[in-house]
């Protein structure tokens, strides 16, 4: 796989919706979720040596973003998921513009992922 030993999940999260444009400006649901983090298991942290909180470089075979890691139960091992509603992390970068064959929309949702501690 090229280095890329991970599959990125995108998705939304609880207090903030869609892209977090708006949501992301108010104060109190950025108080229960104030910034963008990667979720990974804990064999996942412990083999690519970070621990909760550290900065992760998140790669994929288009462009690079960073964010906290968040050491999670409920992910199993090669699998990481990142919110995509923090515009100051643009999560929805990290995919390739290719396009799903049967509803021609783009592929944002999974893509191969590689990671590193900053």
């Amino acid at each position: 796989q090229d280095g890329y030993n991970f599959t990125l999940l995108a998705g939304g999260v609880l207090h903030h919706s869609g892209t977090g444009s708006k949501t992301s400006r108010s104060p109190r649901l950025s108080g229960f979720s104030p910034e963008a983090y990667l979720e990974l298991s804990a064999p996942d942290a412990d083999r690519i040596g970070v621990s909760e909180g550290d900065r992760v470089k998140v790669t994929s075979r288009t462009v690079e973003v960073a964010a906290a890691a968040r050491i999670s139960a409920a992910l199993p091992e090669g699998m990481v998921f990142m919110p995509n509603c923090f515009p100051s992390t643009p999560v929805n970068e990290l995919f390739d513009v290719a396009l799903d064959p049967r509803a021609m929309t783009p592929a944002l949702k999974a893509c191969a992922v590689r990671l590193e501690r900053t």
